[in-house]
């Protein structure tokens, strides 16, 4: 590569570059047009090959690439939010009903489902509610969108606690230090 464009692609990096907490990093999108990727998936190769070679380094591969490229569709986090309806009885148990002919819902037994916008509802109902509540009916007219993002399932990466043996060496080397401050304290 020539000089030139060596300096020319520095002073870019550097002027792309942010700064939190004494950290300095880049954005991966804006990283991807630097370095001239038109295609999200070829950079994401480039930056996978980037650290496997750092990982020959020795160096922890997660303190210089923080994985934190996912993208999901819409859907990953939608439900669709139907009302459970069971029929209303008189006290002799029989099925209340309006002058069509309609079973009435019982306010009492009312209920509701969120099931995933990836997921066919009648399919759901069929499944997980009609076994348990053969009378109950849902409508289409009633049912709410919504979505929640659960940031543990999606974003959450476990990380293996320190050894009790680290932890207790911590511990036993801060009360040695400690140690003299607290007899300086009781006898002041």
């Amino acid at each position: 590569m020539e000089k030139e464009t060596i300096i020319k692609l520095n002073k870019s990096f550097e002027e792309s570059a942010y700064e939190q907490d004494g950290v300095e990093y880049w954005l991966a999108r804006e990283l991807q047009e630097l370095l001239g990727y038109s295609d999200w998936r070829n950079f994401l190769n480039a930056v996978d090959k980037a650290k496997k070679s750092y990982k020959t380094t020795g160096e922890a591969v997660l303190d210089h690439f923080v994985d934190v490229t996912k993208i999901f569709d819409n859907a990953d986090f939608g439900y669709a939010q139907i009302t459970v309806n069971r029929p209303l009885k008189d006290e002799k148990g029989k099925m209340v009903t309006d002058s069509k002919g309609t079973p009435k819902p019982d306010p009492k037994l009312k209920d509701t489902e969120n099931i995933p916008l990836k997921e066919d509802i009648q399919d759901f109902f069929e499944r997980e509610v009609m076994p348990f509540a053969p009378d109950a009916w849902w409508d289409k007219k009633e049912t709410k969108i919504g979505y929640e993002i659960n940031f543990a399932k999606y974003f959450y990466k476990h990380q293996t606690p320190r050894s009790l043996s680290e932890i207790a060496k911590d511990i036993f080397s801060i009360e040695q230090e400690t140690d003299g401050l607290l007899k300086e304290i009781i006898e002041s």
